[in-house]
């Protein structure tokens, strides 16, 4: 008897048409489809486009390339705490290089963000990506077994990300919003390269203000420490290669939301990160990490054309260098050289959005 009384409450509290009216809700759509071009999408160095290019760029013939992404995003806000929305977004991203098929991957996110108070909120996400590429390089095992100086193979990992996220906005500034995030991040490696298995925890701040009506500024540090879970697992590669590392990262953005310039709507911004790695490895034969650090910079300028309020217009460019200091030599030239990099990419966008009834 006592079962079927749960039952009963469980079926009415599913059932019952006050919630259904809240769960049963509109959805809104957005998506949004974007051509770009990266001249250098491997982040090959310079003596990398040099030696051994051809194995390097696994199935592609070029180091720069042509890509397409799509993504979709669904939001849905059912109505379950009185004065408090729910969201719940669900986001589908395709990354097609027309160069690689090797390079193109997709990622798969959800995020509930939950309003506790007055610009108050509590988000927890989670994005997985099943396999992204990052070039050839040379299987160690083969090599140190036999000798095998050519035995490259594709290096590609699985990525999941958890995280947790709080923000309110400062007491006694005005217009100043304060973020806390928690990340942690697996990325395990295809098994021709498990030596390379990472398991990341971030702690992420960020402060946000609000200038007049249109300009915001925000200010950003990440600290991630990176734990190669897979050194010393008994594998002849994870003896003297150890690949954790603990880094820390700087963000600024400033943007201008829909102003008007000769009667068009437009948003523009500057995003830039700042980003320092410090290779965690005591092995003085660990010639790629032992005492090696980089920098990289990242800088991003961006412009939208609103052209309504369900179709806009992006154009975004974006160039990063990564600065790499260390006192040793791999592959006939210095670690500097091999592990530093430049690009630069150019992207235009489309961006569509709609609403669904699904009364």
């Amino acid at each position: 008897m006592k079962y079927i009384s749960i039952c009963l409450i469980v079926f009415n509290l599913c059932f019952n048409q006050s919630l259904l009216d809240r769960l049963v809700v509109p959805i809104y759509l957005n998506s949004e489809f974007g051509y770009g071009y990266d001249d250098n999408y491997l982040k090959l160095s310079v003596p990398e486009q040099g030696s051994q290019l051809e194995n390097r760029l696994g199935d592609s013939k070029q180091i720069d390339s042509k890509i397409i992404k799509t993504k979709f995003n669904i939001l849905y806000m059912p109505y379950i705490f009185h004065n408090h929305d729910t969201k719940v977004n669900f986001s589908i991203s395709s990354s097609k290089y027309l160069s690689s098929n090797l390079k193109s991957y997709n990622n798969y996110l959800v995020k509930i963000s939950q309003h506790l108070a007055p610009y108050t909120w509590i988000k927890f996400g989670y994005s997985y990506t099943p396999s992204f590429y990052i070039k050839s390089y040379r299987q160690s095992d083969p090599h140190i077994l036999f000798g095998i100086e050519d035995s490259y193979m594709p290096s590609m990992f699985a990525s999941e990300k958890v995280s947790i996220e709080l923000t309110a906005p400062i007491p006694f500034l005005h217009r100043t919003y304060f973020s806390s995030k928690y990340l942690f991040e697996s990325q395990y490696f295809n098994p021709s390269f498990n030596e390379f298995d990472l398991e990341i925890t971030s702690y992420y701040f960020k402060i946000r203000k609000r200038l007049l009506n249109k300009l915001s500024l925000s200010i950003a540090y990440m600290n991630s420490t990176a734990d190669n879970i897979s050194f010393m697992n008994s594998m002849l590669s994870t003896i003297d290669k150890d690949r954790s590392y603990i880094q820390n990262k700087l963000y600024m953005s400033f943007s201008i939301q829909k102003f008007y310039l000769l009667n068009r709507g437009i948003s523009c911004g500057v995003y830039s990160s700042y980003e320092m790695r410090e290779f965690s490895s005591s092995l003085v034969n660990d010639k790629l990490h032992f005492k090696r650090e980089h920098s990289d910079l990242t800088i991003n300028y961006w412009i939208k054309r609103h052209f309504n309020n369900n179709f806009d217009f992006k154009i975004k460019a974006v160039s990063r260098e990564r600065v790499t200091l260390s006192p040793y030599y791999t592959e006939g030239t210095t670690v500097n050289n091999f592990k530093s990099f430049q690009k630069f990419e150019m992207w235009l966008s489309i961006i569509l959005k709609m609403d669904i009834n699904v009364y």
